[in-house]
């Protein structure tokens, strides 16, 4: 009888939790672009829609991985797969660092007034990304800031259920990060 109640989780390394996560990144991209080729108009060029729409992936995937050692993992292996050179890390970061701090705003915002205007502002920053507008200048298209919104909220209880499930059933130990006394 207690067999039932102490399953054994499996293990999972760090490399390989990095590996999953980047797996669903990407998914969360395809989908991401697809609702943006069907639900935004007009699109920027195809370029920007998809740093958009990378950059989107990766910020909903920090919300769901509280773990900063696992994030900068996951970015550090982003730029080793879109090829980046230093320069081009350095520039990506500080593109990336500006739209977290505007979707981290929006967020808090909605957190904070999710049945009223916080929902206004996260869409609407989101819906801004996505078409590749000014960064501070939100357009409030009631269609796009609702779109947006639910794009976000399904993409973010996905990954949430996703990066819940692995630690359900992976031992996770490994993934946690190494502290130093110095």
């Amino acid at each position: 009888m207690l067999g039932l109640f102490n399953k054994k989780k499996i293990h999972l390394s760090r490399a390989d939790f990095v590996v999953s996560m980047m797996s669903l990144q990407q998914k969360i991209v395809v989908i991401l672009l697809r609702a943006a080729q069907q639900n935004f108009q007009p699109n920027p060029d195809a370029k920007t829609l998809q740093l958009e729409c990378e950059v989107l992936s990766l910020w909903i995937l920090s919300l769901a991985i509280q773990d900063n050692d696992i994030k900068d993992i996951i970015y550090a292996e982003y730029c080793r797969h879109r090829n980046f050179d230093d320069d081009a890390i350095k520039q990506f970061c500080g593109y990336l660092n500006m739209r977290y701090e505007q979707y981290y705003d929006a967020f808090h915002s909605w957190a904070k007034d999710r049945n009223g205007a916080g929902g206004a502002v996260l869409g609407s920053v989101i819906a801004n990304g996505i078409k590749g507008g000014e960064s501070d200048k939100l357009e409030f298209d009631i269609f796009q800031m609702t779109n947006a919104l639910n794009i976000f909220i399904e993409n973010f209880i996905s990954t949430l259920e996703f990066v819940r499930d692995l630690k359900k059933k992976y031992d996770l130990s490994e993934i946690k990060p190494v502290f130093v006394n110095k």
